[in-house]
């Protein structure tokens, strides 16, 4: 089985895919600061008359956003679906699982051309389905074959050319599969020793397309890789003996990076491994006495971490998070939920293409559970905490994703008093870009745009003159020192923008009357400079003759 490296044709293509043939510019500030932020009202978009659990959420670059879950219909629990478009409505629910049996368990993920990949065990049988970009969900595919027992904890994950990862638990051991792009699943490999049970499996793609596996087994923390282009790497002990260590997560950066959190015994642990390299000496993030559960890490493109976990305090769940530069230290941890009020061990973290990373988790108001947000700029302090859900009824399960321009997907399951209903809201914000006309006269109109809205085309600068300049396009400089846009480009701004003007001297012609030379209009200066052009070259061959 060969997978998909990187090549001039691939690279082409995923850029006709997820641009669509519209060359859109993404600009990135150091730190995105939004005029106007707001959330949508939360929608419902499981089916009524039965409960749904375990919404899963899968964002692309384009804001193209895909829900799985299971639900009881009456006879068996059945993994279904929905979609949305960026800016668009939800879709009607989708059965992917048959009945007959339950299913359970979904997870799903996207590659960054859009194409959707879930997973689920039905019967002991890990199944998948997919949909492409644009398209419907595909027939139903077993991962696993012959008779199975005790088979779980499925997910899946994608590398940057579209080929996939499958990990699960089978009679308590970590098995693999691996489907190229365009091509087919192949066989499971087993990954964890005999002698133990392995639990919590998780895989992650870094940018250059290798798949790192871990997974916790007789109490330690294990991982292995797979290279593009090689095979599985000798096992190795990520974490120490002599204490339990369990409930890895993964993630990574644009540089090669993977990134570990987890839990030994009360405290939560990291640690990181270049592409290539090996995993480094675990770092304690958590307080030790305060019973860390549930951690999730997150990186920015640039490396800049973020960890999310919940500890009891005073009797109650505190949801905590710290932070961590490039080439600085671990913070403290600081409280991101109300500590007065008993919080779940279910939050959620992610980052955008600007480094600003959101969170999302479920506490108590005292009557019942809500589901709240924070985030928090690029090594900034987090913001105040949002209620998101609707009062009257527990809410729980919260997920999100995060799309290209920065809007922030999230689901979570809500009882409406007779079951449990999937609901699902997203954020937006809007931007002012204005135009300076930086020495010229005229004006093109401060435009405000939606992150949800289609890209912004910059005007072509007709209405603005300058005598004796040309206007060349727009520069997030006066001076030009900036950023160079075209008339016409497309835009996807990530904060308030200011844009001016660029002009180009007009070469001013030599005026008429310069040439006039005794009432022949620049023949008699013309004849001249020929003579004197021909006595030269004729002086010069006399010179050499002699």
């Amino acid at each position: 089985m060969s997978l998909r490296i990187p090549t001039v044709q691939n690279i082409r293509r995923k850029a006709s895919v997820v641009f669509a043939s519209v060359a859109l510019i993404v600009l990135f500030p150091l730190s995105a600061s939004a005029s106007t932020t707001s959330w949508s009202t939360p929608t419902d978009i499981s089916s009524t008359g039965g409960s749904s659990y375990e919404p899963q959420v899968a964002t692309d670059p384009n804001g193209n956003t895909t829900v799985v879950w299971y639900r009881y219909n009456g006879s068996n629990f059945l993994v279904q679906s929905a979609s949305k478009t960026l800016g668009g409505a939800w879709s009607a629910v989708s059965t992917l699982s048959a009945a007959g049996a339950d299913a359970w368990e979904p997870k799903i993920t996207t590659d960054a051309a859009g194409n959707v990949t879930a997973i689920w065990y039905r019967n002991d049988t890990i199944q998948t389905a997919y949909k492409p970009a644009g398209g419907s969900w595909s027939a139903v595919t077993d991962l696993t074959v012959g008779p199975t027992s005790n088979t779980h904890s499925a997910s899946v994950t994608a590398d940057p050319n579209g080929n996939l990862a499958a990990i699960w638990i089978q009679d308590g051991k970590t098995q693999v599969a691996i489907k190229p792009w365009g091509g087919s699943w192949g066989a499971a490999t087993e990954l964890s020793l005999p002698g133990s049970n392995a639990s919590g499996p998780q895989i992650m793609s870094d940018s250059l397309g290798n798949f790192t596996a871990m997974w916790s087994r007789n109490q330690i923390i294990q991982s292995t890789t797979l290279t593009v282009g090689g095979s599985w790497e000798t096992i190795s002990d990520v974490s120490a003996a002599g204490a339990n260590a369990i409930l890895p997560t993964l993630t990574k950066d644009a540089n090669g990076n993977i990134y570990a959190a987890w839990v030994r015994g009360s405290t939560v642990q990291t640690a990181s491994k270049s592409a290539g390299g090996t995993w480094s000496s675990p770092t304690d993030i958590s307080t030790p006495l305060a019973n860390a559960s549930e951690p999730k890490i997150v990186s920015d493109p640039l490396g800049n971490l973020s960890a999310l976990w919940a500890s009891i305090i005073s009797g109650k769940y505190v949801v905590y998070s710290a932070s961590k530069t490039v080439n600085g230290s671990w913070t403290s941890p600081s409280a991101l939920s109300d500590s007065s009020q008993n919080g779940t061990t279910k939050g959620q973290l992610k980052s955008d293409t600007t480094g600003k990373v959101t969170a999302v988790w479920s506490r108590s108001n005292g009557t019942h559970y809500i589901i709240q947000t924070s985030s928090k700029l690029a090594n900034g302090s987090w913001g105040p905490a949002v209620d998101l859900s609707v009062v009257g009824g527990n809410a729980a399960e919260p997920q999100l994703g995060i799309d290209g321009r920065g809007n922030v997907y999230l689901t979570w399951t809500r009882n409406n008093g007779s079951n449990t209903i999937v609901q699902a809201n997203n954020s937006s914000s809007s931007y002012a870009v204005s135009f300076s006309a930086n020495g010229g006269s005229g004006s093109e109109s401060t435009t405000t745009y939606s992150t949800v809205g289609p890209a912004l085309t910059l005007p072509s600068g007709s209405s603005l003159i300058r005598s004796g300049y040309n206007f060349t396009g727009w520069n997030t400089s006066a001076d030009g020192t900036g950023t160079n846009y075209s008339s016409g480009a497309n835009l996807t701004p990530t904060s308030d923008l200011s844009l001016f003007a660029q002009w180009e001297s007009v070469a001013t012609p030599t005026p008429a009357a310069e040439l006039a030379d005794t009432g022949t209009n620049g023949l008699g200066v013309l004849f001249s400079s020929l003579a004197l052009a021909m006595i030269g070259t004729a002086l010069i061959l006399l010179r050499r003759a002699l």
